[in-house]
Parts: structure tokens; C-alpha cells; sequence
């Protein structure tokens, strides 16, 4: 299965279970980070309206989409602080095979050291895709929609349990629902894939097994400030 190799800057320090200080971070620095906009589904005034968060190169490879395309620059919605609106707002328009990289990117765990503290925590609970999915499914969930998000959380019975909400709130423990999208399609996941879950300072990560025993391991949708400003992530 095809594996993306991506590097990560920002960290999120929590409590660790043990008291201590643990430190789990979330990609960007990195990634690519532009949306691309499928042009034929916005019209001149949209153009003009959203002009001023167009990515500086407007340029790329765009071998899943067979229209025009604008590429939008993530920093100058963030910049804006319209990021999570926006998404919502415009989430229709983007053209998801060539986003999903950037999208599976702002959230893989790559750090070796987090890697290893993920590792070492118990796994609280199993799910296959299939299950995940028809879940998501049943609560009425779009795999390409930014108007809920997927709240992961343990029951009474301390197993995995899944609830949709939104809009986007930057200090949940959220995942976008084209996240698991873009992960199953970059890996070539199958129906029967293992995502595992774990809990770490009240927060729940999972992984998903990639090659047998081999695990990536995702962030929740935020990303802790670096210059004392929050900066959140719900792609």
C-alpha cells in the first residue's frame, strides 16, 4: 500500500496519562498547503470574493481534475481567521482528488518520539473502516462535507463510540470526515483495514494499519499556537 512520507512541526502539549508533559504534534510545516478549487463549480463573483486567499503560484499538477482550478492558500485563511467558515461555506467546490494529500498530510503523526508514546499507550478499542464508515453513514455524514465533524469518544463501556457536530469547534477533539476519506483512498485502504484507538490526556488518536502491524498514527483536527495566536486545522 502506498505510504506518503510527510515531516511535522507544530506540537500540542498535553497531560500525559503518567502526569508528565507529553508532547504529540500535527503536521503542516510541510505539507502543500493549498485547497484546489474546482473553477466550473464558481462563478466571476466568487472569483472576485475570494481573490485575496488565492496561493501566490497558481500552478501545479491537477492529473484528477479535468477542469480549470484555483488554488487557495491555507495561511491566508488562517490569516483571516475564516478558515473552518470558509470550508463549510465552500467545501463543495473543492476538488478533493487533488486536496486529498494535503488533507491526509495536515494530520499524520510522523515524529518519532510521538510515535513511540502513541505506541506505548493502550489501545482502548478496534474498529475496521467498514464499521467506521457505516457509522459515520447512519448518522447522515458526507464524506465531502466540512458542515459536521466526527467526534470520537468512549461509552459507557469505555469502547469507541462516534457522534457527528459542528460547526467546527477548535478545542474538540475533531476529525473531518474527508480526513478518513483521503486516508482510505491515499493508502488504498480496504473494507476489513484495522484503525486502532488511544486516549492520551482526555484526547483520542488513532491509527491505521497501513501494512500488517505497521501503523500511521493522526492528529485531531487543531493545532496549538506557535506565536501565542491559536491556529486550528479543520481540513
Amino acid at each position: 500500500m502506498k505510504k506518503t512520507a510527510l515531516f511535522l512541526i507544530l506540537s500540542l502539549v498535553m497531560m500525559g496519562c503518567n502526569g508528565q508533559n507529553k508532547t504529540i504534534k500535527a503536521n503542516n510545516n510541510n505539507c502543500n498547503r493549498r485547497i484546489v478549487i474546482d473553477k466550473s463549480k464558481v462563478d466571476k463573483s466568487w472569483e472576485t470574493l475570494n481573490k485575496q486567499y488565492y496561493s501566490s503560484i497558481q500552478t501545479g499538477n491537477p492529473n484528477n481534475c479535468t477542469h480549470d482550478h484555483i488554488y487557495i492558500d491555507v495561511m491566508a485563511l488562517e490569516k483571516a481567521k475564516l478558515y473552518s467558515t470558509w470550508l463549510k461555506k465552500y467545501g463543495t467546490k473543492v476538488c478533493y482528488e487533488e486536496t486529498s494529500d494535503y488533507i491526509e498530510c495536515e494530520h499524520l503523526i510522523t515524529d518519532l518520539k510521538d510515535i513511540e508514546t502513541l505506541e506505548k499507550t493502550v489501545t482502548f478499542d478496534t474498529k475496521t473502516l467498514d464499521e467506521i464508515e457505516k457509522k459515520i453513514i447512519s448518522l447522515g455524514g458526507n464524506f465531502g462535507s466540512y458542515s459536521r465533524y466526527i467526534k470520537f469518544y468512549k461509552d459507557s463501556s469505555s469502547k469507541l463510540d462516534i457522534k457527528l457536530e459542528g460547526p467546527f469547534n477548535p478545542n474538540a477533539n475533531y476529525y473531518s470526515t474527508p480526513l478518513i476519506k483521503s486516508i482510505k483512498d491515499n493508502n488504498n485502504l480496504t473494507a476489513s483495514t484495522k484503525f486502532i484507538f488511544k486516549e492520551i490526556g482526555g484526547y483520542i488518536y488513532f491509527g491505521v494499519e497501513i501494512n500488517p502491524g505497521q501503523y500511521n498514527y493522526y492528529n485531531f483536527s487543531h493545532i496549538p499556537p506557535i506565536t501565542g495566536k491559536a491556529v486550528t486545522s479543520p481540513i
